[in-house]
């Protein structure tokens, strides 16, 4: 239900897209603190990102670049495995080819 609020909030514009996105990038950058008492957290975070991206609130460029040369890895692989769990391969792709990710741009 918060996945939903939030995303709702970013829609409806009761703050705006750059603050959304910096939000987002904090969350991130935290991420590797929190991992100690929260296991999973790159899980969860990547559930929200993929469903932050189904309902366009961010797009998958958008995540892409927060995870630039390796930075919070594996995290861009998990949300595209998630957007596999829920959307159909097809659509899937052609959102990946839309992105202009370059996964060979990537220095794991």
């Amino acid at each position: 239900m918060l996945y939903g609020l939030i995303i709702n909030l970013v829609k409806e514009e009761f703050f705006s897209h750059a603050h959304f996105l910096d939000c987002f990038r904090s969350t991130l950058d935290d991420m590797e603190e929190k991992e100690a008492t929260i296991p999973r957290i790159k899980s969860y975070v990547a559930a929200f990102a993929a469903r932050s991206v189904c309902e366009e609130a961010i797009s998958l460029a958008e995540i892409a670049e927060f995870t630039d040369d390796g930075r919070h890895f594996p995290f861009l692989l998990l949300v595209l495995q998630q957007l596999g769990k829920t959307m159909d391969k097809h659509k899937l792709c052609r959102l990946f080819d839309d992105s202009k990710v370059c996964m060979m741009c990537f220095d794991y």
